[in-house]
């Protein structure tokens, strides 16, 4: 059970995430037409949680490996100069993650000084979906290390030619 819900953590927070941005829009525009006035809150709470689904789904992206990459030149080496550069490729997403999630961090510790203004809650909470989707990230990002170097399939493989398309 833990396994199936650490193959599929992204799918499930960003399906919860974007029920939470939907709802919290819908008290947002039943609020305008029904009392004349936003929630002042709902705004403020949509755009953080947007925050998150953004940092989820690039962890997602990852997972699928749909984000882009020019492959082009890696498709033309011989076998090994290819698995090589696919690690260096892996290892290069680990790096960027590691300085996501250092920089958040710090993002962080700044945002516990300071309060939003409608939710009044402390811009950390917003800030936190920095290093989460970093961390996030680099589990994903070693995981596809790690299939690499061992010579696996890393990921899905890549989507083929459109149906009928030659």
């Amino acid at each position: 059970m833990i396994r199936k819900a650490w193959q599929n953590l992204e799918e499930i927070l960003g399906a919860a995430l974007v029920l939470a941005v939907c709802a919290v829009m819908v008290v947002n525009v039943g609020s305008r037409y029904v009392t004349r006035t936003p929630a002042a809150w709902a705004e403020e709470v949509g755009r953080y949680l947007f925050v998150y689904l953004v940092f989820v789904g690039a962890s997602l992206a990852l997972k699928k490996r749909d984000h882009f990459a020019v492959d082009f030149l890696v498709e033309k080496l011989p076998p090994r100069a290819a698995r090589a550069m696919r690690v260096f490729s892996s290892a290069a997403v680990i790096v960027f993650a590691l300085l996501v999630t250092g920089y958040g961090a710090k993002l962080v510790v700044a945002g516990w000084g300071t309060v939003a203004a409608a939710t009044e809650m402390p811009r950390a909470v917003p800030h936190a979906a920095v290093p989460l989707g970093g961390l996030l990230m680099l589990a994903r990002g070693i995981e596809d290390l790690v299939r690499r170097v061992r010579g696996e399939a890393s990921g899905p493989p890549p989507p083929g030619p459109a149906a009928g398309v030659e």
